[in-house]
């Protein structure tokens, strides 16, 4: 089988260019799974915080406990998993426990594609701009990513997020933390 250039890249931006990064993280999906397996486990070993969602995990373990799976995942390397649950929103596993996050309510779901990059995306983003250590920030964090990620299941294509700002996301970050 061909190495993949995705995972090639991965590797060599992480090894060899990157010096010391500070967090790294990484969003998996079933395809790398399915015709990858051993170029994904070498980069999940490289890893502090790895993303995948409650099929992949089984897929990965072979497990159908979300919390066994997230033990085995946790041995693979990173310190810090968080499986998705689309609707369930999602689980953290880490240093300082188990955090479940929910998703954001929504009344009315128009189209949920994308709600998972939106979800990571989100919570990366603030993780890197807030002050303080990883694990003060990662459960703020992941209630960003819900409230970004509900935005993104309001509608079609970028419609539904090209209008957002700090603003909307603040109300539905403030709303979800009461």
């Amino acid at each position: 089988m061909q190495r993949l250039i995705g995972f090639s890249c991965q590797l060599a931006i992480h090894g060899d260019q990157m010096k010391r990064p500070q967090f790294v993280v990484a969003d998996t999906m079933d395809l790398w799974l399915n015709i990858a397996l051993p170029d994904l486990l070498s980069l999940i070993k490289r890893l502090d915080a790895f993303v995948l969602n409650d099929s992949e995990a089984h897929q990965l373990t072979k497990e159908d406990n979300v919390f066994a799976a997230l033990k085995k995942i946790h041995k693979l390397g990173p310190k810090y998993v968080i499986i998705k649950k689309g609707s369930h929103g999602s689980i953290l596993s880490g240093p300082k426990g188990f955090f479940i996050c929910p998703a954001y309510p929504l009344h009315k779901v128009c189209e949920p594609t994308g709600a998972g990059d939106s979800f990571v995306g989100a919570m990366i983003g603030y993780l890197a701009t807030a002050k303080g250590s990883v694990d003060n920030n990662i459960r703020r964090a992941m209630i960003y990513g819900s409230v970004v990620a509900s935005f993104c299941c309001e509608g079609f294509g970028l419609k539904s997020t090209t209008g957002v700002t700090r603003n909307t996301k603040n109300r539905g970050f403030f709303t979800i933390t009461r």
